[in-house]
């Protein structure tokens, strides 16, 4: 008896330290950023492809150069093919005039690049470059993702460009082959509904999904919201994401409570986690 106790003791410690050492592990294993709105969250290590040195910020800071040069001599011909790349133009004065043709209510975007301003004029527009190519580390941050693996994915894909919800914009998302989702409904009918998405969604070669425990390992996040929130126009849901560098490290969906008690098969409940779960993956609203 005496040796059997010992036996499980012995066990025990071993399941405290093993449990000790995958604590630690998780834990050592996530990077901790700051979102472009300003909640911080944590990002497993292996989300990032290519972490920022010094020679991608010498390569941007030779752009910034060359850009400031050109706004002094706007119609002079950019002989740097690096420059000429990133503005999409063989003349300042071309790109101004690009930008400004293609501004928007959101701004404008170039080259499938978040460029966000709410320009009026020209002269705006000239600020704004200015201001833009003046820091050559936010520069590369913004066109090297922060470092995170998108899987060479834009999630709009066409030539409306970035995506844009209220006082947030996004050009791309974080690993779109390892989803991580958390559902926080506690509704076996939202989380039916939420597989049939999956379902739905993974026909596109892009994304792949799957759930996990811990809304802090979730890309994700699904539950209800008090009456007092605001749906989205013209459905019963809302989706609020979180960016790093115009990348999307989270998003958040909110389902009426009141849907959560429905049948899966009742049709606003999968419609509602459909559409909101499109958002998430940077599709935009038909009627926008």
């Amino acid at each position: 008896m005496k040796q059997i106790k010992i036996t499980l003791c012995g066990m025990f410690t071993i399941a405290i330290t093993l449990l000790t050492f995958i604590m630690f592990e998780n834990t050592a294993n996530a990077v901790e950023i700051k979102s472009d709105q300003g909640p911080y969250v944590y990002i497993p290590e292996n989300y990032f492809s290519h972490k920022v040195n010094d020679a991608d910020i010498q390569h941007y800071q030779a752009i910034c150069d060359h850009v400031q040069y050109y706004l002094q001599h706007p119609d002079e011909v950019i002989t740097d093919p690096a420059t000429r790349n990133e503005l999409g133009a063989t003349t300042m004065s071309q790109h101004i005039e690009s930008l400004y043709k293609g501004r928007s209510a959101y701004g404008f975007a170039t080259d499938g690049s978040v460029e966000v301003t709410h320009s009026k004029s020209k002269a705006d527009i000239v600020k704004f470059i200015q201001d833009r190519y003046s820091d050559a580390y936010s520069l590369t941050m913004i066109r090297m993702n922060g470092g995170l693996n998108i899987n060479g994915f834009n999630p709009d894909g066409s030539s409306t460009g970035p995506i844009h919800f209220t006082n947030v914009t996004m050009n791309s998302m974080v690993k779109p082959s390892d989803i991580t989702v958390y559902d926080g409904t506690n509704s076996p009918s939202a989380h039916k509904a939420i597989t049939i998405a999956f379902t739905h969604w993974s026909r596109i070669p892009y994304f792949n999904f799957r759930f996990v425990d811990n809304p802090a390992e979730a890309r994700i996040i699904i539950s209800g919201f008090d009456k007092d929130t605001k749906p989205e126009q013209g459905t019963e849901g809302l989706f609020v994401p979180l960016t790093y560098c115009y990348t999307e490290i989270q998003g958040h969906i909110y389902i009426k409570p009141e849907l959560l008690h429905r049948d899966w098969r009742y049709a606003s409940l999968d419609h509602v986690i459909m559409h909101e779960m499109g958002h998430a993956l940077g599709r935009v609203d038909l009627y926008n």
